[in-house]
């Protein structure tokens, strides 16, 4: 089934349509889900949200964009939209998770699963705008919008991260060499 086929299928209430929709965009928008959220039972209910928001918006949408950039823009903001209730929820609670675990490498060749890991030991700030910045390639005026912060705050935290992702390359290189 064609892209525009499965998009006026969905917006036509078609259950076979979004069943397709489904399948074949899941993989992509997991790996989106993923590479926000650490645990992957969360990335994966907020990949069944996102298809519900994408069902109830797929009227929305309009043909003159990528329809897969479409598709990631919810994925993401459902990513931020969790980060932002748990930040609240912590707050509430007075938690103060200062500690990052310390990566742990047991192979020596660099794969997509172990920069995966390693993104995923890095604070939440950090591990986000890298995403939103690199991976997405949001503007740094996009980025403080999504996150409701300043343009500057985003380029402080994207360069922080950088750095502390640096680190660990710089660390993962120390232990593959030994």
């Amino acid at each position: 089934m064609k892209e525009s086929d499965i998009i006026s299928g969905c917006q036509s209430g078609e259950k076979q349509a979004f069943k397709v929709l489904v399948e074949k965009y899941s993989p992509m928008l997991m790996a989106v889900s993923q590479r926000y959220i650490v645990d992957r039972h969360l990335a994966e209910d907020l990949l069944q949200e996102a298809f519900i928001l994408i069902f109830r918006n797929i009227d929305n949408y309009q043909n003159g964009g990528s329809f897969e950039a479409w598709l990631r823009k919810i994925m993401v903001n459902t990513c931020l939209k969790s980060f932002r209730n748990q930040r609240k929820n912590e707050e509430l609670k007075h938690q103060d998770n200062a500690e990052i675990a310390e990566p742990v490498f047991q192979e020596h060749d660099m794969d997509a699963q172990k920069i995966l890991r390693m993104l995923n030991t890095l604070e939440e700030d950090h591990r986000i705008i890298l995403n939103l910045a690199v991976v997405e390639g949001f503007s740094h005026v996009e980025i403080a919008d999504m996150l409701g912060i300043q343009e500057s705050t985003s380029r402080t935290r994207l360069t922080r991260a950088r750095k502390v992702f640096k680190r660990l390359l710089l660390k993962f290189n120390e232990i593959t060499s030994s």
